[in-house]
């Protein structure tokens, strides 16, 4: 019987009174808890990401620690429900949050730098485990326990506390909204961790009165189920617990590193998913949203045959925004699909801990198996199609003849695999080329897509879960006949391509080509962005002999050959496979190819440079963009005091700024300019020889010098223009708001 029912028989005001202030003292602690916990989350993981050179790995790491850290707290919370009463469990708990305070302000540990041994995501959760571990235990912990006080309360509706759950991932959610949208556009990090220290005692003041309402309210006014009617668990029913937690979850990773990758890696992206990922919880485990979730099938089918037509043309170029819709509403799909299964399937009150326990364990799973398994096994991200698959295959929303259907899914799968195979292998050489036989094999499968959503138009989609397995293990299976390489670090995915019969060879980061190579009997040379007509050309033509170069970011080496022998060059570079990459002779080879040993210092650029003595480089060019995410620590204020440091007077920084998402000119000049430079911008559009001769391509470059010689040759090179002032914050390590440079 609901609270509502028990009013309505005759409950005196008193006791109304008494249960309205029990109840809404738990909902807004629970919320809060909620709120600080996942607030932390992109806040801290954006005090984190300078260190790792904003590699769109940091937030796939950060969600492994948060779910293992989640896992914790559940234990500790099931440990603690099943071991002792509630009186007992309060002093416990306010022990163990009280001395989670001795570790706040939140902020970044002093004297962490970065490995260069290859454990950068085990550094990482060492990083995560001694700044914020203490206090997120202490939070994680706070849903399932509050859920057992309130069922221990005495109140009608204890016997049922899981609407506090849906409250719980309500504060959860309107933590992930406000911080993108309210907290990062006007409150400046630091301050950020103060605020959230405040609101952190707050709250255990909360817990605290929260904890003696549940000890001293009086005996229930109904009778409540005795806990022997409660079923034992079962190790099956956990396992499916576990399932329905674990596929949403890497779904969700998967989705995020995927547009973290093309976009960038900063709080927005990564609330955007992870905020849909929590709505879905609070919808399931409302009992008016699965009263009317019939349709949901159907939402589902529909959003699975735009994941068809994903997964068969990942490799081609489409519309991203189109394909971030399709993404996101797949994510959305499958997590309420889940998580409405796993709400239908809660146990009773005296396994409510275990439950939520069963839960942590299943998404910890997931963020094991996108940030440690995937990248130890794959070289590449595989992750993303497995985690498709698994959502197709298991989907809740669909009912399947598991044997028959799971028959022809392996059937068809094995099919296209064999196929693939026997044609990557040479075996259909003599019939036709590996080239048109890939494409014939992607034809194959459209079409066999298309019959599958034609027989849907009369089925109960089960063909939607049979085409997803096949699909996702074609993708896995098949492979671009001109990759050369493909190798897999913290920092991505890298690809080296080859092109036009030997003659044009590229290196492709996530979704982005960094430059070309014209390969032939001399010297390799350098096109596309590197194009010696281009602004980088031109850059390098204004240097003096013997002038020194600090070039940030070394990609394929593609300006080590840029005026070789006249101008001496060190790169920096975060990724000691890129290094390995651009000097194995195999591949490019352009760093020895010009007869002069190029040396590379690897680590952070802004880290490395800041131990550089005064005036190192004559000059510095920036070209350290991963696929098209902005390494935002490279473009702040204190960066470029940085740079202005290790440069003379007469010293130019140049910056390469080309980006499909964000226009970087504003917030870079406003940076250079604060501090006294003098700032000129290029839009490079090559002519038809350019593209003939270099295949040079559009390049977007700006040029800062405090130099008045040097300015004054730009000014009169009617190549560049002078900058035009940008009138929103200026770019700190403490506030750096990227949305305001979105196209």
């Amino acid at each position: 019987m609901s609270y509502t029912e028990s009013s309505a028989l005759g409950t005196p005001p008193s006791r109304r009174a008494r249960s309205l202030a029990i109840r809404g003292t738990f909902i807004a602690v629970i919320c809060t808890s909620a709120f600080l916990l996942f607030l932390i989350q992109p806040m801290f993981s954006k005090m984190a990401v300078p260190l790792v050179g904003g590699s769109p790995g940091v937030w796939t790491t950060a969600m492994l620690f948060f779910q293992s850290i989640l896992l914790g707290g559940y234990a500790y919370a099931h440990w603690l429900a099943s071991s002792f009463p509630v009186s007992k469990q309060r002093q416990i708990h306010l022990v163990v949050t009280a001395l989670a305070i001795m570790t706040l302000p939140l902020a970044l540990p002093m004297g962490w730098s970065l490995p260069q041994d290859g454990t950068v995501t085990l550094w990482l959760l060492a990083l995560f485990t001694v700044s914020i571990g203490a206090p997120f235990f202490a939070l994680s912990a706070n849903s399932p326990l509050l859920q057992e006080w309130y069922a221990a309360s005495g109140e009608p509706d204890g016997a049922d506390p899981y609407f506090l759950y849906a409250a719980s991932n309500i504060g959860s959610f309107g933590a992930l909204v406000a911080y993108p949208l309210l907290i990062e556009p006007s409150i400046g990090l630091s301050d950020q961790g103060m605020f959230w220290s405040a609101g952190y005692v707050v709250l255990m003041l909360g817990i605290l009165v929260a904890g003696f309402m549940a000890h001293d309210a009086p005996a229930p006014t109904l009778k409540k189920t005795a806990d022997a009617d409660a079923a034992p668990l079962s190790r099956k029913q956990v396992a499916f617990w576990m399932l329905l937690s674990f596929v949403p979850s890497s779904v969700m990773l998967s989705v995020t590193a995927k547009i973290a990758t093309d976009i960038g890696s900063f709080p927005l992206i990564w609330v955007t998913t992870l905020g849909l990922y929590l709505l879905t919880y609070v919808f399931a485990f409302s009992a008016r949203f699965r009263a009317v979730s019939g349709g949901l099938p159907r939402l589902y089918g529909l959003l699975a045959v735009g994941m068809f037509l994903f997964v068969c043309f990942d490799r081609n170029e489409t519309q991203r925004s189109v394909e971030i819709i399709v993404l996101l509403g797949f994510l959305f799909a499958t997590a309420l699909c889940f998580h409405t299964k796993l709400a239908e399937n809660r146990p009773d009150k005296r396994h409510l801990t275990a439950f939520f326990l069963a839960m942590s364990a299943g998404g910890a799973l997931g963020g094991l198996f996108n940030s440690i398994l995937a990248p130890m096994v794959f070289n590449n991200v595989h992750e993303f199609t497995i985690a498709v698959a698994l959502a197709f295959a298991a989907t809740p929303c669909l009912r399947l003849a598991w044997r028959r259907d799971l028959g022809i899914a392996a059937a068809i799968g094995a099919g296209f695999i064999a196929l693939v195979a026997l044609v990557w292998s040479g075996g259909t050489d003599a019939i036709l080329p590996r080239a048109n036989g890939l494409m014939l094999v992607s034809t194959i499968i459209a079409a066999t897509t298309a019959i599958i959503l034609l027989r849907m138009m009369g089925n109960p989609l089960r063909q939607v879960a049979i085409a997803g397995v096949a699909l996702a293990a074609v993708s896995t299976a098949t492979s671009d006949p001109s990759l050369l390489m493909r190798e897999r670090s913290f920092f991505g995915v890298y690809e080296v391509h080859e092109i036009e019969d030997g003659k044009i060879r590229y290196l492709k980061h996530g979704t982005t080509i960094h430059g070309l190579v014209q390969m032939g009997d001399g010297i390799p040379r350098a096109a596309a962005y590197y194009a010696q007509s281009g602004p980088f050309g031109q850059f390098f033509d204004l240097l003096g002999e013997g002038d020194s170069v600090g070039i940030v970011g070394l990609g394929m080496g593609g300006l080590s050959c840029h005026r070789a022998g006249e101008v001496d060059k060190v790169f920096y570079e975060i990724d000691p496979l890129v290094d390995r990459i651009a000097r194995d002779p195999h591949y490019f080879g352009m760093m020895d190819a010009c007869g002069i040993t190029t040396p590379t210092i690897l680590g952070d650029a802004r880290i490395e440079m800041e131990k550089a003595p005064d005036n190192a480089h004559d000059h510095i060019i920036l070209d350290a963009f991963s696929s098209d995410a902005i390494p935002v620590h490279l473009l702040t204020r204190e960066a470029f005091e940085t740079y202005d440091r290790v440069l003379p007077e007469s010293g130019g920084l140049f910056v390469h700024i080309s980006n499909r998402h964000f226009d970087l000119v504003g917030p870079v000049a406003r940076v250079a300019e604060s501090l006294g430079f003098s700032v000129h911008v290029q839009h490079y559009i090559p002519d038809e020889e350019a593209e003939r001769m270099e295949r040079a391509t559009p390049v977007s470059a700006l040029i800062a010098t405090k130099d008045p010689a040097l300015a004054a040759r730009l000014a009169a090179d009617d190549r560049w223009a002078e900058a035009q002032g940008w009138d929103k914050p200026l770019w700190t390590d403490d506030y750096a708001n990227t949305l305001s440079a979105l196209r």
